[in-house]
This record gives structure tokens, C-alpha cells and sequence, in this order.
């Protein structure tokens, strides 16, 4: 899962011009918004990975996955339910390997069941002291 978070995020520094646009032309965010998430998302993506497979501190990188799928599968819920035909920047340069990830719905799912462990981690790990966030 993390390593998808990397990847990802490699993906979209490597070519975040064409992010950008994606956030604007098919996302339809303002430039203004589009600017520092076109920066924000791909390195909160690699931090995120990053604290996780170095194992500098699971319990933070945990959380963060957490929130970033949450953020992600809030914002295809917003697609559904104005039936915006949903789209996804999720892997950069690499999307068009990956046009399964259109789906929304798909989208949702695949995030909700990358949380469970996440969220199973944090309160087991917690409850033995491991998780701790500090």
C-alpha cells in the first residue's frame, strides 16, 4: 500500500505541470487551489511512504495515510453524487496504465479497504503501546 503511495507520488513530481492541468482542466479546481496541491498531495504521498518503509514513524505515517484516502475518497463521493463523470490523476505519467482507477465507486472501495489496516494498525498498535502518536 505504501509502496502505491510512493509510486504515485513519484509520478506526479515527475511531471507536475501535467498534474497541474489535470487538477485544473479535468478536476475543476481553480488555479489558485491547483498550485499548492499539484505540490502538496504528490509529497504528502512520498513523506507518507517514505515514514512508513523506512519505518521512522509508522504511527504518523498511519495517520497520514489515513487522511489522504479519506481526502481522496471524499472527493469521489462529491463526483458521485454530482454525477461528474469521476476522474482520477492518481498515478502521473504513469495513468494511463491505470484507466481501471476512473470508477469512482472503485475508487471508494479500493481506498476503504486500504484504511482498515491502517486504522487496525493504529488501534492495535496503540493498545500494545507500538502505535503511539506522539
Amino acid at each position: 500500500m505504501f509502496a502505491l503511495f510512493l509510486i504515485a507520488g513519484v509520478a506526479k513530481l515527475a511531471e507536475l505541470d501535467a498534474f497541474w492541468w489535470t487538477l485544473v482542466r479535468e478536476h475543476g479546481l481553480s488555479e489558485r487551489i491547483s498550485t499548492p496541491a499539484s505540490i502538496l498531495v504528490p509529497a504528502g504521498e512520498v513523506l507518507v511512504a517514505g515514514l512508513w518503509l523506512a519505518g521512522l514513524d509508522r504511527s504518523r505515517a498511519a495517520l497520514g495515510g489515513l487522511v489522504l484516502l479519506a481526502v481522496f475518497s471524499a472527493y469521489l463521493g462529491v463526483q458521485i453524487a454530482t454525477r461528474a463523470e469521476p476522474t482520477c490523476g492518481c498515478l502521473g505519467v504513469l495513468a494511463e496504465y491505470a484507466r481501471w482507477m476512473d470508477s469512482a465507486r472503485v475508487g471508494i472501495a479500493r481506498n476503504l479497504l486500504m484504511m482498515l489496516p491502517l486504522g487496525a494498525w493504529l488501534w492495535f498498535g496503540r493498545a500494545t503501546g507500538a502505535g503511539s502518536v506522539s
